[in-house]
């Protein structure tokens, strides 16, 4: 979430900047302009998403509130129509189908997204890859405290950092367990955020004395479960292992 909403403010705050991906069209001096917040996204049945903004501008380079902008999309879906709000924008989402986007000789090929305004006959388009997914492969999972005292409600953070089989970072999207014994986590699952396959969390200790072990996991599209390493907390001091 937090990802998206800076993605739109910086895209507010710059449209006039044009992104690496996208390609403008205009029609005398008219323009509109597609852009995406991520060049690819895994074929993980809509776990992750790309974010579109369609801007579209008159001839003065003034916004145009109102209008409806038609989206299409080679793979995957792609929502539409939108209308655009009073900054001129029309926003959109791209989902894959399950299925990564593949050429006739099932080679990954960019999926073209194009947004489209009829009256003026202005198109624009980015291009999205649809990956296979890669199953989470492996978990770190690291606390950050200082000493914790018996029957008062500290807490600590936990991350969980999700790598996949081919060492790249998990997506967005993907859902992380956590277990504690004893104790409890604030969240029994938490969903990766960001670009670096982080889900945190916050662990708070039962009121008394001993040792606490904390672990993560994800549940693969195959069943499969891949856990983390534990970590070991002792009261006052702390250790990983």
């Amino acid at each position: 979430m937090r990802h998206s909403f800076i993605f739109f403010v910086v895209m507010v705050l710059v449209l006039d900047a044009f992104s690496a991906n996208a390609q403008e069209s205009a029609c005398g001096t008219s323009h509109l302009l597609l852009v995406s917040d991520v060049n690819r996204i895994y074929a993980d049945n809509g776990l992750t998403i790309a974010n579109l903004l369609a801007v579209l501008k008159d001839a003065d380079n003034q916004i145009l509130p109102n209008r409806e902008i038609i989206f299409t999309s080679t793979h995957g879906v792609v929502s539409s129509p939108a209308i655009t709000d009073s900054l001129g924008i029309a926003r959109s989402v791209f989902i894959d189908t399950g299925m990564p986007s593949k050429n006739a000789d099932g080679d990954i090929v960019p999926a073209v997204i194009t947004a489209k305004y009829n009256p003026m006959s202005l198109t624009s388009m980015v291009e999205i890859s649809i990956l296979e997914r890669n199953p989470v492969d492996r978990i770190t999972l690291r606390a950050f405290w200082g000493p914790m005292t018996v029957g008062y409600p500290d807490s600590t953070i936990v991350r969980a950092t999700c790598f996949l089989s081919n060492d790249d970072y998990a997506p967005r999207g993907q859902f992380v367990f956590f277990e504690a014994n004893p104790g409890r986590f604030l969240y029994e699952v938490v969903i990766v955020s960001g670009s670096f396959g982080q889900a945190e969390n916050w662990y708070f200790p039962k009121s008394n004395t001993g040792t606490t072990y904390l672990r993560a996991y994800v549940i693969n599209d195959d069943s499969s479960m891949i856990f983390s390493n534990e970590v070991e907390i002792n009261l006052g001091s702390t250790k990983q292992k």
